[in-house]
């Protein structure tokens, strides 16, 4: 018997934008450390234009410690916590698994590109691969796809119950 796969186009909706921010993050493990930081610095100064605007002045030590923050929960923990909500959806959308198991099959590719994002700045010029910011990978994609999970079990128990009450 010959088995086949069904795609949703909800599938192909949450797939090709997980392609398309994997390799931007496998893109931009691949930048230099001067390219790094110029990427980090911009975002910076938009926070430090926005703050400025607010009549909140930082310290220089505070704003050192801004472009650590900006590096570390956007570069590494957002960028991965957009990622593993994508690729939730995607296995979601794509197979018939439990969402449990899901949940640990996007891992397993969050860890994987965690790893070889951090892998690759090793061969990069003036980049370092941390197993720190491994793990901040791993968290923020973990996070992503757990509140991707908990949207494939809510929306679905609120449909459940509206249909009780009517």
């Amino acid at each position: 018997m010959k088995r086949t796969v069904k795609f949703s186009k909800n599938f192909f909706l949450f797939l090709v934008p997980l392609v398309l921010w994997t390799s931007l993050i496998l893109l931009l493990s691949f930048s230099s450390g001067t390219q790094s930081t110029e990427q980090s610095n911009f975002v910076s100064d938009i926070i430090l234009k926005v703050l400025n605007l607010a009549n909140v002045n930082l310290s220089d030590l505070m704003v050192s410690e801004l472009h650590f923050w900006v590096r570390k929960l956007i570069g590494h923990f957002g960028m991965f916590a957009v990622d593993g909500f994508l690729a939730y959806f995607s296995l979601f959308f794509g197979t018939k698994a439990k969402s449990w198991r899901l949940f640990f099959m996007a891992i397993i590719f969050g860890a994987l590109v965690a790893a070889f994002s951090e892998i690759a700045q090793l061969f990069t010029p003036d980049r370092a691969g941390l197993l720190l910011d491994a793990m901040i990978d791993l968290v923020g994609f973990a996070v992503g796809s757990l509140v991707a999970w908990s949207l494939s079990v809510w929306k679905p128990a609120m449909a459940q119950k509206a249909t009780r009450v009517l």
